[in-house]
């Protein structure tokens, strides 16, 4: 968590765009970007 930390202080102190990898634990990422894409879906088409 700190080196996530630090990346995004670094990240917010610069003057141009950046990307930060941050690594967890895939299944849950799946489950999470699912339910993401599901409540778009549903604010889309009521």
């Amino acid at each position: 968590m700190l080196e996530l930390r630090a990346a995004l202080e670094r990240a917010l102190a610069g003057d141009t765009s950046c990307v930060i990898e941050a690594h967890g634990p895939r299944a849950a990422n799946v489950e999470l970007h699912r339910s993401v894409w599901d409540a778009v879906a549903r604010a889309l088409n009521p």
